[in-house]
């Protein structure tokens, strides 16, 4: 097992807490939260091996909260950072992880250590799988009359798997065309001098909407004075 941990920018270090909108009566003035420690671990492993670890839970609070810990994955793409339920498990580092115990109780300013470990399967692709270890709490109902409103919650652990390998990435074309064209310049009669079209010949050229392509093409020039004197050339 090897901890990278603080190797890869591209994933936050900051605790990832969510309102679960549960509303609950605790007693007036109370202080109500919990914390991780660390809020992020980075392992490589091997498929079909397995790294473990702890994370330490502690009650920030007033009073005794109920624990419960799952995973979940954490993806980012355009629309923003989601958490999911576990996927498919050859690729999913939320189903490769397990966590002891599942649910506790925390005294108020009291700790729970809870072991982690993830293992992964022998099908593992190579490449980068995020979990996230959530925790989540719900205070008790109070005993005597007076009470307000607060919300519960969750925090978590970022958990980044690195599976080593070759990653490939490849990118193919989706469409693409030519078509041929001629493109013809006529000048007018000037002073007697006739002078024949300048023909552009483009036998390849992309249609619209596809990648530009260089494209040579070759120029036929004629020239008719009046005397008959002609001159060709030819560019490309």
């Amino acid at each position: 097992m090897t901890y990278l941990l603080g190797r890869w920018t591209q994933f936050s270090l900051v605790v990832a807490a969510v309102a679960v909108f549960w509303l609950f009566p605790i007693p007036a003035g109370a202080v109500v939260g919990i914390g991780v420690t660390p809020t992020q671990v980075s392992v490589e492993i091997d498929p079909g091996g397995s790294a473990s670890g702890v994370i330490t839970v502690s009650n920030e609070g007033d009073v005794p909260l109920s624990v419960r810990a799952y995973a979940m994955e954490r993806r980012k793409d355009e629309s923003g950072l989601r958490f999911l339920d576990p996927g498919d498990p050859r690729i999913s580092a939320a189903r490769w992880l397990v966590m002891k115990p599942e649910t506790f109780w925390l005294s108020p300013r009291t700790a729970q250590e809870v072991r982690w470990e993830v293992r992964a399967p022998p099908s593992a692709p190579p490449g980068d799988h995020v979990a996230m270890a959530f925790f989540e709490y719900a205070p008790p109902s109070p005993s005597d009359g007076g009470s307000k409103m607060v919300i519960g919650g969750r925090v978590g652990t970022i958990l980044a798997v690195r599976v080593p390998g070759q990653v490939v990435e490849a990118a193919r074309i989706v469409s693409f065309g030519l078509e041929r064209r001629t493109v013809v310049w006529r000048f007018p009669q000037i002073l007697g001098w006739k002078m024949k079209p300048v023909v552009w010949q483009l036998p390849w050229v992309p249609v619209a909407n596809n990648p530009p392509v260089p494209v040579f093409a070759h120029v036929i020039c004629r020239r008719v004075d009046r005397s008959g004197w002609r001159w060709k050339g030819t560019r490309r």
